[in-house]
């Protein structure tokens, strides 16, 4: 299992479903979806900004990660959405310092 991280901004159409129903469990439905997945959330947090919420899910895979945008885009619910996996920057700049020696830059 890995740990993806979704911010996603709802739509126009979900605000007004949440003001019809506004003590919908936005959480219950996010785990309905991982479980069906094969994950789970770990955190939803409701922010202010650019995104409406940022959500913690570890999930088996990328693919199960892109299955929930897949998902829920195509519900209407949101007007963006990004998945983030977290990474090990030091192993990045590892493979970047090995990979560095093989790179010749354009008129070097």
């Amino acid at each position: 299992m890995s740990k993806y991280l979704i911010a996603a901004t709802y739509s126009a159409q979900a605000m007004t479903g949440w003001i019809k129903e506004p003590n919908s469990d936005r959480v219950a439905a996010a785990s309905g979806a991982a479980e069906k997945v094969g994950g789970k959330v770990l955190s939803i947090t409701f922010v202010r900004g650019k995104y409406d919420f940022i959500a913690e899910f570890d999930l088996p895979n990328f693919e199960a990660a892109a299955a929930l945008k897949m998902i829920t885009m195509s519900s209407g619910a949101f007007s963006e959405m990004d998945i983030m996996e977290p990474v090990d920057l030091n192993a990045v700049a590892d493979k970047a310092s090995k990979a560095a020696a093989g790179y010749k830059a354009v008129g070097k």
